[in-house]
């Protein structure tokens, strides 16, 4: 029977059993200085894990031995009690320190390690996953909330025509299905985001069928607000096989104060009638991305999860405003995440957000990936409608150039100091966090966005991060042992 189990996806992997030594052990044990243990009440059992190597690495600890076993060694000591394969397990977990790697700072050096190996493997560029397109920097929506408004006010030229031309579309995906995709037979990865892809749908039409021309197996996905989606343009995305995005954020009138036109018209109507529109032709949205400001929190609630269920809707990734303080507090905001989470999953919906991945990326990640936004990870570009280089979408700073592209991918390049920078390990606000390897720093957008403004949302959302991941990881541990 296993006695010492660590979380897979779906199932419990038991771990490896170590075989006894001879002889006496002399090496000095003690807990890990990053060990984190999650109780809950009325449960024996505990989940444990190290917040630096966490990363698909927790474990479920029921057999008692082994609870005691970790507990005798808050302090160091010798082990002259335990079978020797309980602490091998233990040190095999990153849950016990052994010998010199007691010192905290040693500890540290095995997680900086990592990061670096992971910097040096961003100089091949073979490593970005996707490509996303900013077909249009401009949209007919006027959000007063909308980071991407905060993006473009940042990134404001005097060039007020931010559409991009099939030219530089076809440059970059030139350059990433050939240069990257081909030599390691990966399927293309590509985004259609920033702002509003549909003001520029001649191009937009134009790069697609390029695309599904010289690769049809590329995967492509589109961001839009659906306004100006008709007939004729949702069954071309359909018959390239596009997974369209979109948002609604709660009911009429919680949305209507938050999504809106320039002549301040709420756009509910509008959305919901391409919804249908979608569903008439057989290709209906699988699910919506839900923002909670101020102004919408009510219209947020069980009900409106009814009604997105009542739409035939899979999925909706809801998550409280990213970039901008709010007048309800952090704690409140926890609250009601963690309130639709569970009435989200028991209605036969699965839940997203951002909010969600630390979570996730304890369970299933892989600890060669030191973090979960993919802008820190350096795992895709975004190419501006004027060639512009970012990390993402929301990011305002730029890294390079499609005229030269292969230079990004140089040691001591922006791109590569950047990512340095976001994944520093010496980060004080970081060290000792619960969530500290499977997140630094959070969402780019986020981080970016409180540095140059000078707010405190970044330390808002990274206490709401690490709430909710006790709160599921609790959860976890009660769903597991009942």
């Amino acid at each position: 029977m296993s006695i010492f189990v660590s979380f897979d996806i779906d199932t419990n992997i038991n771990l490896k059993k170590h075989e006894r030594k001879s002889g006496i052990l002399m090496s000095l044990y003690k807990q890990s200085n990053y060990l984190n243990i999650i109780k809950a009440e009325d449960v024996e059992e505990i989940i444990c894990y190290n917040s630096l190597f966490g990363a698909g690495n927790i474990h479920l600890l029921y057999d008692k031995e082994y609870i005691e076993a970790l507990k005798t060694f808050s302090e160091a000591r010798t082990n002259k009690r335990y079978d020797d394969r309980i602490i091998d397990d233990l040190v095999a977990a990153n849950l016990l320190a052994k010998d010199e790697f007691i010192n905290k700072e040693n500890e540290r050096i095995k997680s900086k390690n990592r990061i670096s190996k992971w910097i040096k493997s961003l100089t091949n560029k073979n490593i970005i996953k996707n490509l996303n397109l900013s077909i249009s920097e401009e949209c007919n929506f006027i959000c007063p909330h909308c980071s991407r408004y905060y993006t473009k006010e940042l990134r404001r030229t005097e060039n007020n025509n931010k559409m991009m031309s099939f030219d530089i579309a076809k440059k970059a995906i030139d350059y990433y299905i050939q240069e990257i995709c081909v030599p390691q037979s990966q399927t293309p990865n590509i985004h259609f985001g920033a702002d509003e892809p549909l003001l520029n749908y001649n191009v937009l039409k134009k790069t697609i069928t390029y695309i599904k021309k010289i690769d049809p197996s590329s995967e492509l996905s589109l961001n839009t607000n659906l306004v100006l989606l008709n007939k004729e343009r949702a069954m071309f995305l359909k018959e390239n096989d596009v997974e369209i995005c979109s948002s609604l954020d709660g009911f009429k009138e919680g949305n209507n104060k938050v999504r809106k036109y320039g002549n301040n018209k709420g756009t509910f109507d509008d959305i919901v009638l391409k919804i249908n529109l979608l569903k008439e032709i057989g290709y209906p949205l699988k699910g919506v991305i839900t923002t909670i400001f101020d102004e919408n929190w009510e219209s947020i609630n069980f009900e409106f999860i009814d009604w997105l269920n009542d739409m035939g809707f899979e999925t909706v990734a809801i998550d409280v405003d990213l970039v901008n303080n709010m007048a309800h507090d952090k704690d409140e905001c926890v609250t009601k995440l963690f309130e639709l989470y569970k009435y989200i999953n028991s209605s036969g919906l699965i839940c997203g957000g951002l909010w969600l991945n630390p979570y996730e990326l304890l369970l299933n990640g892989s600890e060669t990936i030191p973090a979960y936004c993919k802008g820190i990870k350096g795992l895709g570009i975004s190419v501006s409608y004027n060639g512009d280089i970012f990390l993402c979408t929301g990011s305002r700073k730029k890294l390079g150039h499609l005229d030269d592209i292969e230079g990004i991918f140089e040691n001591n390049s922006d791109f590569i100091n950047y990512i340095k920078v976001l994944l520093n390990t010496d980060n004080t606000d970081c060290e000792g966090c619960m969530i500290e390897g499977v997140c630094r720093n959070l969402c780019l957008m986020t981080a970016e966005f409180t540095q140059e403004t000078n707010n405190n949302r970044k330390e808002e959302i990274c206490y709401i991060h690490k709430k909710l991941t006790k709160l599921l990881l609790k959860d976890k541990l009660k769903r597991e042992t009942t």
